[in-house]
């Protein structure tokens, strides 16, 4: 039985291992569940919900946030491929036949708009980044 279905079942040892098994797809060999602030914010005697969202959920975001931002620039660019393929109307698709057209205004019109696209994920995970971490600044 996998831990999501035992957080929905009521079967973990306490709330907080139910909440972080919801949240995380039944993932429990994450290393936030081990360190050290988390066991000092237990210590302290905050509350379960508050070491979940402020303390674990934070960290554990980092990575995923990470991953976020390259997968949205594949996603974007990636466009063509799936438009081309399956005969989608869009601007993939108006790429792949702009070169081979040889429409060089339509070529570089697009790949602008594709590079300012993947500049602002990147630039919008840098933003996140700040939100969720709070050793990163904006204005360093």
């Amino acid at each position: 039985m996998g831990s999501a279905v035992r957080a929905a079942c009521g079967l973990e040892r306490n709330r907080a291992e139910a909440i972080w098994a919801l949240l995380c797809g039944g993932r429990r060999d994450l290393e936030v569940l081990r360190q050290d602030y988390v066991r000092t914010a237990r210590a302290k005697g905050l509350a379960e919900r508050v070491v979940v969202l402020r303390h674990m959920l934070k960290n554990a975001l980092i990575p995923v946030v990470t991953i976020l931002g390259p997968a949205l620039a594949a996603l974007v660019t990636g466009s063509f491929i799936i438009e081309t393929i399956f005969s989608f109307p869009g601007m993939g698709r108006a790429f792949v036949q702009s070169i081979g057209q040889r429409d060089y205004s339509m070529i570089m019109g697009t790949t602008l708009i594709y590079a300012l696209l993947v500049a602002v994920a990147n630039l919008s995970v840098d933003i996140i980044y700040v939100f969720i971490d709070p050793r990163i600044r904006l204005e360093e």
